[in-house]
Protein backbone atom coordinates (compact mmCIF):
# COMPACT_ATOMS: atom_id res chain seq x y z
CA UNK A 1 0.00 0.00 0.00
CA UNK A 2 1.54 3.30 -0.85
CA UNK A 3 1.12 5.87 1.65
CA UNK A 4 1.64 8.70 -0.42
CA UNK A 5 -1.09 7.71 -2.33
CA UNK A 6 -3.44 5.66 -0.59
CA UNK A 7 -6.91 7.56 -0.01
CA UNK A 8 -7.81 4.65 2.00
CA UNK A 9 -4.51 5.21 4.16
CA UNK A 10 -6.04 8.91 4.85
CA UNK A 11 -9.26 7.81 6.06
CA UNK A 12 -8.05 4.80 8.39
CA UNK A 13 -5.69 7.15 9.65
CA UNK A 14 -8.72 9.53 11.00
CA UNK A 15 -10.24 6.04 12.07
CA UNK A 16 -7.14 5.45 14.08
CA UNK A 17 -7.14 8.73 15.27
CA UNK A 18 -10.69 8.67 16.61
CA UNK A 19 -9.77 5.51 18.45
CA UNK A 20 -6.74 6.56 20.09
CA UNK A 21 -8.97 9.36 21.49
CA UNK A 22 -11.45 6.98 23.08
CA UNK A 23 -8.88 4.66 24.41
CA UNK A 24 -7.43 7.88 25.87
CA UNK A 25 -10.39 9.05 27.41
CA UNK A 26 -13.28 6.76 27.66
CA UNK A 27 -10.91 3.15 28.80
CA UNK A 28 -9.51 4.84 32.31
CA UNK A 29 -12.57 6.34 33.39
CA UNK A 30 -14.64 2.70 32.23
CA UNK A 31 -12.00 1.11 34.46
CA UNK A 32 -11.61 3.40 37.62
CA UNK A 33 -15.24 4.27 38.13
CA UNK A 34 -17.63 1.64 36.24
CA UNK A 35 -18.14 -2.06 37.60
CA UNK A 36 -16.94 -4.59 35.56
CA UNK A 37 -19.68 -6.04 33.15
CA UNK A 38 -20.70 -6.71 29.56
CA UNK A 39 -22.11 -3.58 28.02
CA UNK A 40 -22.54 -1.70 25.04
CA UNK A 41 -19.51 0.03 26.46
CA UNK A 42 -17.32 -3.30 26.83
CA UNK A 43 -18.52 -4.31 22.82
CA UNK A 44 -17.61 -1.01 21.77
CA UNK A 45 -14.02 -1.53 23.34
CA UNK A 46 -13.51 -4.61 21.67
CA UNK A 47 -14.14 -3.55 17.92
CA UNK A 48 -11.79 -0.60 19.06
CA UNK A 49 -9.05 -3.51 20.21
CA UNK A 50 -9.73 -5.23 16.72
CA UNK A 51 -9.64 -2.20 14.64
CA UNK A 52 -5.95 -1.69 16.35
CA UNK A 53 -5.62 -5.16 15.37
CA UNK A 54 -6.09 -4.55 11.72
CA UNK A 55 -4.13 -1.92 11.80
CA UNK A 56 -1.12 -3.93 13.14
CA UNK A 57 -1.74 -6.27 10.20
CA UNK A 58 -2.09 -3.37 7.75
CA UNK A 59 1.28 -2.60 8.82
CA UNK A 60 3.12 -5.30 6.81
CA UNK A 61 1.85 -4.12 3.86
CA UNK A 62 2.41 -0.87 4.06
CA UNK A 63 5.64 0.66 1.70
CA UNK A 64 8.57 3.02 3.02
CA UNK A 65 10.89 4.85 2.07
CA UNK A 66 14.57 3.64 1.49
CA UNK A 67 17.77 5.63 0.51
CA UNK A 68 18.78 4.06 -2.89
CA UNK A 69 22.02 6.11 -5.11
CA UNK A 70 19.19 8.50 -6.60
CA UNK A 71 17.50 9.44 -3.81
CA UNK A 72 14.89 7.95 -1.71
CA UNK A 73 12.36 4.72 -3.21
CA UNK A 74 9.45 3.50 -1.79
CA UNK A 75 10.22 -0.56 -1.16
CA UNK A 76 7.43 -2.59 -2.41
CA UNK A 77 8.71 -6.04 -1.97
CA UNK A 78 6.86 -7.55 0.72
CA UNK A 79 9.47 -9.67 1.84
CA UNK A 80 11.75 -6.75 2.74
CA UNK A 81 8.41 -5.12 4.40
CA UNK A 82 7.98 -7.99 6.36
CA UNK A 83 11.58 -8.01 7.28
CA UNK A 84 12.12 -4.45 8.31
Amino acid sequence: INPERSQFLEHWDILTMICLGWVAIVTPVQLSLIEPQFDFLCLLNSLVDCLFLVDLVLQFFMMYPQKTNYGYMLEHRWGRIVKR
